[in-house]
């Protein structure tokens, strides 16, 4: 996006310094060989509308490159503050590039559970427990995913969402690989609602470290 703006940049300059060079030329040319002043006028404003044209163009041709490299965009979510930036982030791209954002939650399969439920408990009970509480975590996280899209696809936004379970890196490169996506915004950190620990921050890093596609990374 940077780029693209320093470019727009760069040819609003060259406009203004195409007007500065039209006008220098109308003092210094010969105007006699136009006919008339209007003729040597009309002359210039040929070149100045082919000039515009021209970059009109270029920009349109950026923009067409970014909308086609970045089609597909990733936001791993987890409903703290810097996933909610990254999902803002996704969506002022999409709205420019008409890209599709994918909003995914991976809910850990290795659940931490209490250890006092956990005490005195047999294997078995203990594998219904985890089943269970990962089985309430999916239906709690899709409908917040659901709610999340709801309020994308009111802004003009396509979205789509999946919740899934295991490791949440190892989960996230193959999504974005089945997926062929092409570009991850993540937030540098977040707080998971099960574990209770900063576990974003090192998402954050084995992603960008692993990742095929290129990653933003949202503070």
């Amino acid at each position: 996006m940077n780029s693209i703006q320093n470019n727009k940049s760069h040819n609003i300059e060259l406009k203004n310094q195409l007007s500065v060079i039209k006008n220098s030329v109308a003092i210094i040319l010969d105007r006699a060989k136009y006919g008339s002043y209007e003729k040597f006028l009309e002359h210039i404003s040929r070149i100045d509308n082919a000039t515009s044209k021209m970059i009109d163009e270029l920009e349109g041709e950026q923009s067409s490159s970014m909308a086609t490299k970045y089609k597909r965009i990733l936001i791993p979510y987890d409903g703290s503050k810097y996933s909610k930036k990254a999902l803002n982030e996704a969506m002022e791209i999409s709205k420019k590039f008409f890209s599709i954002i994918y909003i995914v939650n991976v809910i850990d399969a290795a659940l931490d559970t209490p250890t006092n439920i956990l005490h005195g408990l047999a294997n078995k009970k203990l594998r219904n427990l985890t089943r269970e509480l990962i089985e309430s975590e999916n239906i709690r996280t899709n409908a917040v995913l659901k709610n999340k899209m709801k309020s994308c696809m009111n802004m003009g936004v396509e979205v789509r969402c999946e919740v899934m379970v295991g490791n949440t890196t190892e989960s996230l490169l193959r999504f974005s690989k089945t997926h062929k996506i092409d570009l991850i915004i993540l937030g540098s950190r977040g707080l998971t609602k099960v574990r209770k620990i900063m576990a974003l921050g090192s998402v954050s890093r084995k992603i960008s470290e692993e990742s095929k596609c290129p990653v933003m990374i949202v503070h």
